[in-house]
């Protein structure tokens, strides 16, 4: 039962005993529950690990092409670059569920030779990965990045225009301004439209 082993791994992290590093890396590549995975990659984290580190890099040369993206993805959250060539493949994955953990991950290793492969995921059919391919792009930035997010204010879900609006702030990027002015201008979603005033405040216009 998926929840017992997702206890389980809750309680190890908790108690942070490196005795438990070792079944710890094997729900984060071997288990086929992704709520056990994440939450072993959690675990794991709260030890700060090195050799662990080594053993989920050793993870992106196995055989199984599961065990591979499975290592890359824990890798991830350690902001490791070595991950960077199996996620980027992941981008073209048929699985929704895959493409939405590579953009996340790519997010962030924060690595601008990444912002032109997901820059395509901004007009994706699933408006979750567009979403994220927002946020995303929002946290590793650059002039590309903000180019896109420019064009992702005029998305046809709110739920892409606000993020877009929010990373933008966060970015700095003073010359989202005008862009966002006028999509200030057109915006009838509640939210978005506060986001929007929100960015526009937190960029240094006042009026």
């Amino acid at each position: 039962d998926f929840s017992t082993r997702w206890g389980a791994v809750t309680v190890l992290g908790y108690i942070q005993d490196k005795r438990s590093l070792g079944p710890l890396v094997e729900r984060v590549l071997r288990d086929p529950n992704n709520h056990v995975r994440w939450r072993s990659i959690w675990a794991i984290n709260q030890m700060h690990d090195e050799a662990s580190a080594a053993q989920m890099r050793r993870g992106l040369a196995d055989e199984d092409d599961t065990v591979r993206w499975n290592a890359a993805v824990a890798l991830s959250t350690l902001g490791d670059r070595e991950a960077l060539h199996v996620l980027v493949d992941g981008l073209c994955s048929p699985s929704s569920w895959k493409k939405w953990e590579a953009v996340n991950a790519l997010g962030r290793i924060h690595d601008e030779c990444t912002v032109d492969a997901l820059l395509p995921l901004l007009d994706d059919e699933d408006v979750r990965i567009r979403q994220e391919a927002a946020l995303s792009l929002g946290s590793i930035g650059g002039d590309k990045a903000v180019q896109g997010l420019l064009r992702a204010l005029t998305d046809n879900h709110p739920g892409v225009r606000w993020r877009a609006a929010m990373v933008l702030s966060e970015a700095g990027a003073e010359a989202a301004v005008p862009v966002l002015d006028a999509a200030l201008s057109t915006e009838t979603d509640t939210f978005a439209k506060g986001e929007i005033e929100k960015a526009l405040r937190k960029l240094g216009r006042t009026d």
